[in-house]
């Protein structure tokens, strides 16, 4: 089976209204940022894309992401998205320039989702501050510092690169060096539309980089490293 019979891939560019502004927030207190899909393009979705018409794996592309654990949410394409979209999904979004891999969640009323944000492609990239929402956990995040002749502090650009193979995904992550990151590992069911994963892989190995679990991020994030939670990576 090849993979376009078994994930279906959805790009999607959402409008802003004026006068709206983002805010960091969490589960229980968020400030809605004015980032929203317009209706003839959930009606597409409803409509020529149906996506419970099968149960292929869905992946989603988009600019905004509905949660952070580091800056605003922009919960309303999640929450327009769950009319429509009725099993978990993995995101994929940008705005933020880091690289950043979260568990499974939902803003409320929205979809579930495995959020990924890949924001760290060509602009300088955010590091040093620790994540301070804790309403969705993190997995792994990318705060190594870039070496360069400038006196700033950057992190490393890099990229994700997918691979398909009938119902099963594999996920690269690379830095600008061509340096393999992280891998996480997918299988989708086409019976009942049950994700099987991620099998996360941390693959770049700098003991002097990594702290082990969340509760240290703070005291080693000053210092770099690619931080992740021991436990749930392998």
């Amino acid at each position: 089976m090849g993979w376009t019979q078994a994930t279906i891939l959805l790009v999607l560019n959402g409008g802003k209204s004026r006068g709206c502004s983002g805010a960091n927030g969490s589960q229980n207190d968020v400030v809605q940022a004015g980032v929203h899909y317009p209706e003839p393009l959930l009606v597409w979705l409803k409509s020529t894309v149906n996506p419970d018409g099968d149960k292929r794996g869905l992946i989603l592309l988009s600019h905004h992401g509905p949660h952070s654990a580091f800056e605003s949410w922009y919960q309303i394409p999640a929450k327009q998205l769950a009319k429509v979209i009725h099993r978990p999904v993995i995101w994929f979004w940008g705005h933020e320039h880091r690289l950043a891999i979260y568990e499974k969640f939902s803003v409320k009323e929205g979809i579930e989702a495995y959020g990924r944000c890949i924001g760290h492609g060509g602009m300088p990239v955010t590091r040093g501050a620790a994540p301070d929402i804790l309403d969705c956990k993190w997995l792994a995040w990318d705060n190594r510092h870039y070496p360069s002749d400038e006196e700033i502090d950057v992190g490393y650009n890099g990229h994700a690169n997918l691979s398909f193979n009938g119902p099963a995904l594999h996920i690269a992550y690379y830095d600008l060096n061509q340096t393999l990151v992280l891998t996480e590992d997918w299988h989708v069911d086409i019976e009942s539309g049950a994700l099987e994963g991620p099998s996360l892989k941390k693959v770049l190995d700098d003991p002097s980089y990594i702290a082990g679990k969340v509760k240290k991020t703070s005291e080693r994030a000053m210092h770099g490293g690619l931080l992740r939670q021991a436990e749930r990576i392998s």
